[in-house]
Order: C-alpha cells, then structure tokens, then sequence
C-alpha cells in the first residue's frame, strides 16, 4: 500500500482559461499523454534512529489521459509490478479523487478498494485551502481512515520553469487499534515534468521521492521486459571498458537487477564510504562547470567484480546532452575504480545484476551520488 502523498502525478497551474487546461499545462507534450507516459522516481527513506540505515527503492507513474477533464495513475514498483491504480477528474481548478485500487501481494496480487467519502484532492485555483480527502480502507483484517488536508499552496520556480508546491496534513487512522499517525507532506509539480519531488515527515523518518527520468509508454514496457533485448541489456561489444576480458557467472539472460537481491546490490563498506571514495578523488577542474545528470550503467557478477561499463546523459530537464570528453573520463575512472561490490544474492545464491551510479552535477559540482 503506497503512502498517498504520491498517488497523483503531473498536475500544474496554467495561463490558459479552461479550468482543466490550468491543471493539465503541467502534464508532458499532449501526444506522450495520451498514449501514457512514465516518470521513473527515486524513494529515499532517512530513518530517525541513527542506527537504522537509509533505504532508497524505485517506483514509475504511467499517466493517461482519459478525457478533456480526467487522467489516471497507475504506479508499479521496481519490479514493475502495478501497486495502485488511480483515477482523477478536475472541475473548476480542482482536482477530485474519484477511485483508488491498492495491489499487494506477489505472485497472486490482492486487490483493495478504498471507499472514497470525500474526494477533493488538490485546489489549484488558491495559494490556501483547506480541502479534506477522506478514504475508507480495509487492508490485514483493518479498517484504516485516510484523511489528507491541504493547508497552503504556492508558485515557485524550478529549473528556470514555473513550479507549484502543495504543502499539508495527512492522517492515518487504524479504527481497530483506535491509533492515528500523524504526517507532514509537501509536494512540488514543475511544468512539463509533473511531479518533481516529495517530501513525507513522520516520527519513524522522512520520505523523500524525485525524478530521475521520463520515457513514453513504449520505452517503459521494453524497460519492464525480463529478457536479452530489453532497454536494461548491456551489449558487450559496445562498451567503455573492455568487457571481452569481464566474465559473467550465468547465462545472458539471468542477469537480474540490482533491486531484486535482498539486500540490494551496493558497495560493500556501505553508501557513505563510496561517496568518501568519490569526493576524494575528484577534481573540479575537470568537470567544467557542467550540469545534469550523468549515468553509468554496468553489471556486478557474482564475484562482486564490475564490468560492461555504459553511460547515459541529460540535462537537469531530463533532456539529452553530450558533455565534455574531459568530464565523462574523470567520473568513468572513479566509478571503475569502485571495486568493493556486495553482488546480488537470489534465494541463498549469489547472482550477477544490472547496476548503475548516477551523478548530479551542478555548475561543475557533484550534488549527489544515486541511488
């Protein structure tokens, strides 16, 4: 059951005068939309208890248009399984949460249907309102009352385009414990992305979600195939490093992603001892003041060596960009260099996987290191 904060996506503010152009002027180009389109995100959760570590996960949002005046949500999560279905409709300015379906479960998905009482969602027409959603659901023998209250919202700017940030109350309510749990949340929607960031704060931790990529409907459905010639394949012959000499431990096709292992795929001494690694060795000159994200993807076998090195650029708008050969050089060499590797384990047994690093540049400083 996904925290609500994030069952909308891609909803904005507009100079148009039709109410449901103010709110769609903030949804990707017009022909992505109805065909769906897919924005990928990060899900970073930073516990309160210092002892507990940070998880980040994965999730995509395919959006469709429906109509003049309604859209639908339907999450996934990293392994592209559908983990709620949500459909919208906007009136006047304001956005109303009309149905939604959780799925859990794993190999025989369950279904829950929340019991909408009161479905006002988002006021895009005023910079404070106090909108109640109020959902009925029942999940483990539970009955649980969702409520959402809109408390202020404002413009921004965001990447040189409008932005609008939604800020407000959400309440969880188990009837059979008689227990509420209380969380703050703040949401931002940048024009022509959609949902850019989230932000959740309970007394456990905060959740913080963020965009990291945007593909058509297509792209998504390749990305989400589990074969050699899905979007994920790494050909070996068209590679940075010489990866005749790396040696995967299974067939081609069993390589699996990094999420799949439990633990996931990650550096051995941990996150904050590889992002040491790589402040130490980084030299600013080299990367010329550049910005955007750089991606470097590549497999860990099960003997946690890496190889296959292949890379993927954008701007901060998530469009393509080429940068300098002197800044792809220096941040291919450090993540090389990364030889620590905890491989994927499937069922007790270790297994080769999918792996990427992406760095966030800013005017020639790397911001962050993800996932």
């Amino acid at each position: 059951m996904r925290t609500l904060i994030l069952a909308i996506t891609l909803l904005a503010v507009s100079c148009k005068e039709q109410p449901e152009n103010k709110v769609f002027s903030y949804f990707p180009d017009s022909d992505l939309l109805d065909e769906g389109v897919v924005n990928k995100y990060y899900e970073h959760f930073y516990p309160s208890e210092t002892s507990r570590k940070t998880r980040t996960n994965i999730s995509y949002a395919l959006t469709q248009k429906r109509s003049e005046n309604r859209f639908s949500v339907h999450w996934y999560n990293a392994g592209f399984q559908p983990t709620e279905l949500n459909e919208f409709r906007i009136e006047d300015g304001i956005v109303f949460l009309d149905s939604s379906i959780s799925f859990y479960g794993f190999s025989n998905l369950d279904t829950m249907i929340s019991e909408i009482r009161s479905p006002l969602y988002e006021d895009w027409n005023s910079s404070k309102s106090e909108l109640n959603l109020l959902e009925l659901m029942d999940f483990d023998g539970d009955k649980y009352e969702v409520e959402r209250v809109q408390t202020k919202a404002f413009d921004s700017i965001i990447l040189d385009r409008p932005a609008r940030v939604f800020i407000g109350d959400r309440n969880l309510t188990s009837l059979r414990r008689d227990t509420t749990f209380h969380y703050k949340y703040a949401v931002t929607y940048v024009k022509g992305l959609g949902l850019f960031n989230s932000l959740s704060t309970r007394p456990s931790g905060r959740s913080v979600t963020e965009l990291i990529e945007q593909m058509p409907l297509s792209a998504f459905r390749m990305l989400s195939r589990h074969d050699k010639k899905r979007v994920a394949y790494i050909d070996p012959i068209n590679t940075l490093d010489d990866a005749l000499y790396f040696e995967v431990c299974g067939h081609e096709n069993g390589i699996v992603d990094y999420y799949n292992s439990s633990p996931d795929v990650r550096y051995a001494d941990g996150k904050g001892e590889m992002k040491k690694i790589i402040r130490e060795r980084l030299v600013r000159e080299k990367l010329q003041g550049q910005s955007g994200y750089l991606t470097f993807r590549f497999v860990v076998n099960c003997k946690g060596e890496a190889g296959r090195f292949v890379m993927e650029q954008s701007d901060l708008n998530y469009q393509k960009k080429r940068f300098p050969r002197e800044t792809i050089d220096h941040l291919y060499e450090i993540t090389y260099d990364l030889k620590r590797w905890q491989p994927a384990i499937i069922r007790d047994e270790k297994q080769d996987a999918y792996v990427y690093l992406t760095y966030k540049l800013q005017n020639g400083v790397v911001t962050d290191v993800l996932p």
